[in-house]
């Protein structure tokens, strides 16, 4: 990971002090898993009005909309408006509705925006940001929830057979359970492989063969 000279002590902590980064139009720069990764670190709401003021800002995104596979702008800093939802800076007024506007148009682009407290929040987020982008599996988010049990977590092999059931469009709780008590507790389904050809699928361990047999008697 390379951080730009200019970053304050702490983020430098976290990676090697170099001018790189900002090639790419961001203070923190890294190649992952994901490919090239640069993270521009703003102030909020002093230095991020300031570069929106005079053109910072728009100088850098072409750079990390070129150079990098993921880029992400952070602000740094709790935003706190007023009743008017307007802050002042250097005499400039800067409504949060134009606030919300532009970090749209920013994301937009396909610039990612992300908010932290302070400066060792932000620290925080660039350390974990870096081990997600290494890692090779980010689909997780779609994944069904895994089956509901009892009310003190026990899991009968009913309330697997009736989470499978549902995975089918239009398939509510009820009607799966209705399905799976019409077949004397059994799904009306057969499973044809074996548990070794069940082995052989990358992924599919002991256990999760064991069910899929269970479930399919």
């Amino acid at each position: 990971m390379f951080v730009a000279p200019s970053e304050p002590v702490a983020l430098k902590a976290i990676g090697v002090s170099s001018s790189l980064p900002e090639s790419h139009g961001v203070d923190v720069f890294w190649e992952s898993a994901l490919g090239k990764v640069g993270v521009q670190r703003k102030q909020f709401p002093g230095d991020f009005l300031a570069s929106v003021y005079d053109g910072r800002l728009a100088r850098e995104y072409p750079m990390m909309l070129v150079d990098l596979d993921l880029a992400v702008l952070v602000l740094e800093g709790r935003q706190f408006w007023g009743p008017s939802g307007v802050l002042v800076h250097e005499r400039r007024k800067w409504t949060r509705t134009a606030h919300r506007h532009y970090l749209a148009a920013v994301q937009r682009l396909g610039i990612q925006i992300q908010l932290t407290d302070d400066l060792a929040d932000t620290v925080e987020f660039v350390t974990e940001f870096r081990d997600w982008t290494d890692s090779e599996d980010h689909g997780s988010i779609l994944r069904r929830p895994g089956p509901r049990g009892s009310a003190w977590g026990d899991l009968a092999n009913e309330d697997f057979m009736s989470h499978f059931l549902q995975g089918i469009p239009g398939m509510g709780q009820k009607t799966a359970r209705n399905i799976i008590q019409h077949f004397g507790g059994k799904l009306p389904l057969q499973l044809t492989v074996t548990e070794k050809e069940l082995l052989a699928i990358p992924g599919v361990g002991k256990g999760m063969a064991a069910t899929i047999r269970k479930m399919f008697p």
